[in-house]
């Protein structure tokens, strides 16, 4: 009668995977370094504020789907006074006629 391997390697992969999540945890637990955390306070100013509206914009586009968009115009401009809102909807799936 012939043995099936299959519990042998289900066997070996827990095995590995416990071995590996004690790795970590014991790296984690012994080798991290203990820094101390610090409150950061940005400055607020108005270069600050410009600078961030520049990265949101021409950057990284944030505005593009984090503000409400008018599709009934030509490339779905953005609605004026939504910029960073949300709405970043996708149009329902059409019904497809069933078999």
């Amino acid at each position: 009668m012939k043995k099936s391997k299959r519990p042998v390697i289900l066997g070996a992969l827990a095995a590995a995977l416990v071995f590996v999540a004690t790795v970590i945890v014991c790296y984690i637990v012994w080798f991290l370094p203990d820094i101390p955390l610090q409150e950061i306070k940005p400055g607020i100013s108005v270069a600050n504020i410009e600078h961030g509206k520049y990265l949101a914009n021409h950057v990284m586009v944030c505005i593009d789907c984090h503000s409400a968009r008018d599709w009934t115009k030509f490339s779905g401009p953005v609605v004026a006074g939504t910029d960073g809102k949300g709405g970043a909807t996708r149009r329902p799936a059409p019904i497809l006629p069933s078999r």
